[in-house]
């Protein structure tokens, strides 16, 4: 139906501009007009060639044609248009509307879609859309899929960042749910300064960005739980009855074919690794109930990742690729599960390779070595504030004579010695100002004993450097070393070492598991303490010993002879 049809035997009227509004097919129509200026211009000159043609509706009339000449009154500030007025339904109105545009107008991908689900809302099938407009089933169905695109893909689009990207763009990435086309654009652009760099993108072709997202399509053929199984995860119901599967969505997804035969596939691979991760998770604890022995088996690299950022179903497992396929009648042969990855949840058996290792769970004897390191690393930071508040301000070295100063600066070196000033009096430009006037502060001491005493504190950043790298285990250095250096540092200042440790360790906070264990332990016993001492041990010997005593007394009642009876023995004798 054309205006011409419409306005057939009508005779056009004056209406009021604010009581008119465009029809929700161009409602969200992108940019501005830039001709409006222009057009405007001419009606200006020439005056209104075609009134516009409108309809009736609640609260004033809609626009069927003619929203630019509409537009354009409303630029020259007019306040009335001649229209011709007629009353159709939604669903004529709005197809009319499209039709014109479609036919008059470059509609963007976007817009189409837009102008689609309003014919559909005004109750027209996707197949009475492409036979009146005279397009395929194919074509509307994945315009109207475009209303499905991310808001961040939209924008991106609509700003002119994808400005490489055509419909088929769209139409690729849309069919996907919204938190896979955004993982998508993470994955495919990175940060630059505030904003994402879409270079990337705009280098795909249709082919390649298809072939991306080709691994966002999961297999169903080949899944080891029934895909009739609505508990598995009853959230999403069944994979049989889903509608989310290329097989059921014909006209956005073209037939997947592998050797010759039509495959189908979940396209919604959140869904999928729910599902696969809970079907692995009981399948694992039915196989350890019969077989507490069976391995896992992992294609994730865990080496160097904390406990947390591993899956729990991959904690304890073995790398795939350290073992060997063989029969469950083979000798050494193990039953496996595959934990993540593309296949699991599948079992099979294996021989492990003598490289075979895996990242163990943490045990009681980790935690109390970790906690060891810990308190070792903490008297080595003692140490290290304690050198840098002595190269600030001087103090134990102050008080060293020449003949202990000298020695350690002929073994250690010194750092920046050119540096120190021919006279310390006016060096107010010195880096090091402040350190002077303190060593200056000792009287007793002659300007060569100031000297040492600074050429000292340089030998602090080298021994500093020392102990900084025992910490992270650089130049087989260990902790273990860099508290044996500390020891000797402290000897040299006469440090109280014993004092300075456990001063270290206290800022350490034990484990609570490492904890409570030793709060249920029994207390040990100090060197030089005797084993009965203990609370418990002594109880046990008191008691041993009384009963010893007891034993003894009824021995000498039975066994030995009176007083009368020696002395006759001995009388006899």
């Amino acid at each position: 139906m054309s205006e011409s049809s419409l306005n057939e035997l009508s005779v056009p009227v004056l209406l009021p501009v604010h009581a008119i509004s465009p029809s929700p097919i161009n409602e969200k129509r992108e940019g501005k007009d830039k001709n409006i200026e222009s057009l405007a211009a001419d009606i200006q000159s020439n005056g209104l060639l075609q009134p516009i043609t409108v309809r009736p509706i609640a609260d004033g009339f809609e626009i069927i044609f003619g929203e630019r000449r509409w537009n354009a009154f409303k630029f020259l500030q007019k306040e009335r248009i001649p229209a011709f007025v007629k009353d159709v339904s939604d669903k004529d109105a709005h197809s009319i509307t499209f039709s014109e545009n479609f036919q008059r107008e470059n509609l963007s991908p976007l817009e189409e879609a837009i102008a689609l689900q309003v014919l559909l809302r005004d109750g027209m099938t996707p197949d009475e859309i492409a036979v009146q407009f005279g397009k395929d089933i194919r074509w509307v169905s994945r315009r109207l899929k475009l209303s499905n695109l991310s808001e961040k893909i939209k924008n991106a689009y609509l700003t002119g960042k994808l400005y490489a990207w055509g419909p088929a763009h769209l139409e690729t990435i849309a069919r996907f749910e919204i938190h896979t086309q955004d993982a998508f654009l993470k994955d495919h652009t990175v940060y630059n300064r505030e904003e994402l760099d879409y270079d990337e993108l705009n280098y795909l072709s249709t082919d390649d960005l298809k072939k991306v997202f080709d691994h966002f399509l999961m297999r169903l053929s080949s899944v080891p739980w029934d895909l009739n199984d609505c508990e598995l995860y009853s959230d999403a119901g069944a994979c049989s009855s889903c509608t989310k599967r290329t097989s059921i969505q014909t006209n956005l997804f073209e037939s997947l074919e592998e050797k010759g035969k039509v495959v189908d596939r979940c396209i919604d691979p959140d869904c999928y690794q729910i599902k696969q991760k809970v079907f692995t998770k009981k399948k694992l604890e039915k196989l350890q109930e019969k077989n507490p022995e069976v391995v896992k088996l992992t294609t994730v690299y865990q080496y160097g990742k904390k406990d947390e950022d591993i899956d729990d179903l991959s904690k304890g497992a073995v790398y795939l690729h350290h073992t060997t396929d063989c029969k469950k009648s083979d000798s050494g042969a193990k039953q496996a599960l595959i934990t993540d990855g593309p296949n699991a949840g599948t079992t099979k058996w294996v021989k492990l390779d003598k490289d075979a290792r895996v990242k163990k769970e943490k045990t009681e004897v980790d935690v109390k070595v970790k906690f060891d390191t810990k308190k070792k690393i903490a008297v080595i930071n003692a140490m290290i504030a304690f050198l840098i508040n002595e190269q600030k301000t001087p103090k134990r070295s102050s008080d060293m004579e020449v003949e202990e100063i000298l020695p350690v600066i002929v073994v250690f070196g010194c750092d920046n010695i050119e540096s120190l000033p021919d006279d310390i009096s006016g060096c107010d430009d010195f880096d090091h100002a402040d350190q002077w006037k303190n060593v200056a502060k000792y009287n007793k001491r002659t300007r060569w004993q100031d000297a040492l005493t600074r050429m000292l504190t340089l030998v602090f950043t080298r021994w500093i450097k020392t102990l900084e790298q025992s910490m992270n285990k650089q130049y087989h250095t260990t902790p273990d070393s860099g508290v044996a250096f500390c020891e000797g540092i402290a000897k040299f200042f006469s440090i109280n070492w014993e004092e300075f440790v456990s001063q270290a360790h206290s800022t350490v906070k034990i484990p609570k598991k490492l904890a409570q264990e030793l709060a249920n332990a029994e207390p040990d016993t100090t060197p030089g303490e005797k084993k009965e001492n203990h609370p418990a041990k002594k109880a046990a010997a008191k008691k041993k010993i009384a009963k010893s005593k007891k034993k003894k007394n009824s021995e000498s009642t039975v066994n030995e002879p009176n007083e009368q009876e020696v002395t006759i023995a001995g009388e006899d004798l």
